[in-house]
C-alpha cells in the first residue's frame, strides 16, 4: 500500500507521472483528446457548419443526464442490495443457531441451580 503525506503535494504531483492509472490512460486520453480536436477543426475550417445550441437545449440535455445518472445509480445499488441478501442468510443462520444454543444453555443452568 502507497502512503500519501496529504501536506506534500509536490511529491504527490511529481510521482503522479509514474503512477499505474495514470500510464494506463495516458494514450487514451490523448487520443481522445486528438481525434475531437481534429473533428472541431473539421467542423470550423474544413466544413463550415454552425450548430445553434440555444440554453434550453442544453438545459433539456443537463436534465436528461441528470435523470440517466439517479436511474443508473438506483439499478446499481438494487442490484447491490440483491446480492447482499444472500451473503447475509448464512450470517443471519449462524448467528439464530449461536442465540439457541446459548439460550439452552442458560435455560439449562438455570434448571439445574433451582430447587
Amino acid at each position: 500500500m502507497i502512503t500519501y503525506d496529504p501536506k506534500n503535494w509536490i511529491r504527490i504531483l511529481a510521482d503522479f507521472p509514474r503512477s499505474p492509472v495514470f500510464r494506463t490512460l495516458a494514450l487514451d486520453v490523448l487520443a481522445a483528446g486528438l481525434y475531437s480536436a481534429f473533428v472541431v477543426w473539421m467542423e470550423v475550417s474544413v466544413i463550415r457548419v454552425a450548430v445553434p445550441l440555444g440554453p434550453s437545449f442544453l438545459s433539456i440535455l443537463g436534465i436528461i443526464l441528470g435523470l440517466l445518472l439517479v436511474f443508473r445509480t438506483n439499478t446499481s445499488y438494487d442490484r447491490w442490495w440483491e446480492g447482499r441478501h444472500p451473503r447475509r442468510a448464512p450470517a443471519q443462520t449462524a448467528r439464530r443457531a449461536r442465540t439457541a444454543r446459548t439460550e439452552r444453555a442458560h435455560s439449562g443452568a438455570r434448571a439445574c441451580v433451582a430447587p
